[in-house]
């Protein structure tokens, strides 16, 4: 019984190498869901001073990780 493709060091090669290539646009996505989750909150004009940053930290940290898993399930590019 051969071992499934997930547990191959081949597919995790791949992954890994897919993740280290797009660093930025980890970091755009991260940015873009920082943006959604202040245009929601803040229906005013924003002011830096009086925003909620441990909803932004966690609005770019959810970014980033739906960026790291959906990277991870694509198919990689041959």
């Amino acid at each position: 019984m051969s071992k499934p493709r997930i547990f191959t060091a081949e597919f995790w090669t791949k992954r890994i190498d897919a993740v280290t290539d797009n660093v930025r646009r980890m970091v755009r996505t991260g940015a873009q869901f920082v943006i959604g989750s202040v245009g929601i909150s803040e229906a005013t004009p924003v002011d830096a001073f009086a925003l909620d940053w441990r909803l932004i930290a966690g609005s770019f940290a959810g970014g980033c990780l739906v960026w790291l898993f959906t990277t991870l399930a694509a198919p990689p590019r041959t």
